[in-house]
């Protein structure tokens, strides 16, 4: 997964054909056209939810399959990438693992919005979301 904050564009995880995940962050600048190796993930994930938000400079990554050999196994980690220090902290996992839900959207107030996704098979028409502080995400949203 992609997110663009900056100047800068970053690589998020992802996994191989056998569903080996990866960990792997990649930044690219676009004003020097170089790639560099940033802070990983704190454990491997793949089909997940990623967004910047601009307001706070950091990055967000939410659910997908979480691990090493994950294919069809829902997470429900939040990951908060801060490139100013170039370090990952955890927050609130959602109350629901979900694979491939929709970007996040941001409204006002800085809120952060997973959309959908799929569970135990089933595709989701749920909607998890933030509070003020966007460090845990909750639903169904209001």
């Amino acid at each position: 997964m992609v997110a663009g904050l900056n100047g800068t564009i970053y690589a998020i995880g992802g996994n191989d054909i056998v569903c080996n995940g990866f960990a792997n962050v990649e930044a690219y600048d676009v004003n020097t056209n170089a790639w560099t190796s940033v802070a990983p993930l704190p454990q491997p994930q793949s089909n997940h939810a990623v967004v910047a938000l601009a307001p706070d400079g950091r990055i967000y990554s939410a659910g997908g399959e979480i691990g090493s050999n994950a294919c069809q196994v829902p997470g429900a980690s939040l990951f908060i990438y801060d490139p100013s220090v170039d370090s990952w902290t955890s927050g609130t996992d959602m109350p629901t693992g979900v694979i491939a839900a929709g970007p996040f959207g941001t409204g006002q107030n800085s809120l952060l919005y997973v959309f959908g996704g799929i569970a135990a098979g089933e595709v989701l028409a749920s909607v998890h979301c933030s509070g003020a502080t966007p460090t845990a995400l909750i639903g169904p949203c209001p």
